[in-house]
């Protein structure tokens, strides 16, 4: 009898388990949809130089303020059937689609990272004790944080993509600084957000200091400007792209996602549609997604930018990227037609 009592607690508590995982899995995906829609924001009014807490959202055409009912992710886009309520013009389709896609990164990334106890990370060994109730509710440990870091990092790069598309200049002052700043206060609070040390070698919980924390950011930050400046035009949203990506993952991190941008961008260029229908930050942002996805698995491959790759190795890919940039350069330069056309 007890022994059937002992199961059927157990079963309870798996069902319990199973619906704060379920739950939680939800919130992370709504909150994602809230983020996506407060970067539709961004997105708009950063190039128009508009606050982004004011004036609140209205229709472009008759300046009807949006209603809170309207204003929900995905689902006020839905239910209006894409049109205004008030004028019924035509709300374009990419508003859900990035709410969407962005509450879907918030899904993924908290299942790969999050909930496994870091699972994903290089050098950093994964939690001992590791799932949603410990490394979400009872907010223990780093994870959490470096979740949270990350997407800070996913998002500003996810907004610069969208800002490139619309053919706006990279917003260095109001997106990229900004961003930098975020990352400095944050290791300076939490010097364990980084994963990966300065000299890549693991450090013990609690030996993480501010200055290494702040060696690497900087570190980090000048090494993804210096490859952004070799593998994308200066001062572009590809090259801002990267010095976020050092600055928030580290700059051994930032030669590895610098490598799959690159790739990435050559595989763009050879297939023209897709190249004429992307902007090209979008295979930073892609690489940053995979670079955070499957760190771990990235390290370990032998010869790719990484904390096991021997300075030797750094100076081959270092040459590689000048040579990549200057045929890069070459390839894409407008022709001499274009040129004494004016256009």
């Amino acid at each position: 009898m007890p022994a059937a009592s002992d199961a059927t607690g157990d079963a309870f508590l798996d069902v319990g388990v199973l619906i704060i995982k379920a739950f939680t899995a939800g919130w992370f995906l709504a909150l994602g949809l809230i983020v996506g829609s407060f970067l539709n924001v961004v997105i708009h009014r950063i190039p128009a130089g508009i606050g982004l807490l004011w004036p609140p959202s209205r229709c472009p055409i008759c300046m009807q303020r949006i209603a809170v009912r309207d204003n929900i992710p995905v689902f006020g886009w839905i239910k209006l059937r894409g049109r205004c309520r008030a004028c019924r013009t035509p709300i374009s389709g990419r508003y859900p689609l990035i709410e969407a896609l962005v509450g879907l990164l918030f899904l993924a990334l908290a299942n790969v990272e999050l909930f496994s106890g870091g699972a994903n990370l290089a050098v950093r060994p994964q939690d001992q004790y590791h799932g949603v109730l410990w490394n979400v509710w009872s907010l223990r440990g780093p994870v959490l944080w470096m979740y949270l870091f990350h997407l800070y990092a996913l998002c500003t790069v996810f907004a610069l993509a969208w800002i490139e598309h619309d053919g706006h200049p990279c917003p260095w002052k109001r997106l990229i600084l900004p961003g930098l700043l975020v990352a400095a206060i944050a290791v300076t609070i939490r010097p364990d957000l980084y994963p990966v040390p300065f000299s890549g070698r693991p450090v013990a919980d609690g030996e993480a200091t501010r200055a290494m924390a702040w060696a690497q950011c900087i570190a980090g930050a000048a090494f993804g400007f210096s490859l952004g400046g070799l593998l994308f035009r200066t001062g572009s949203c590809s090259h801002g792209a990267l010095v976020i990506a050092g600055a928030f993952l580290g700059w051994q991190a930032a030669g590895s996602t610098a490598l799959l941008a690159a790739v990435l961008r050559l595989t763009f260029h050879f297939l023209r549609h897709v190249a004429a229908a992307l902007p090209p930050s979008a295979s930073v942002v892609l690489a940053l997604v995979l670079q955070v996805i499957f760190w771990k698995r990235l390290a370990s491959i032998p010869g790719i930018p990484g904390p096991l790759l021997p300075l030797s190795g750094w100076v081959s890919w270092g040459l590689a990227a000048v040579i990549l940039g200057i045929w890069l350069y070459w390839k894409e330069r407008p022709s001499n037609a274009v040129m004494s056309a004016g256009v």
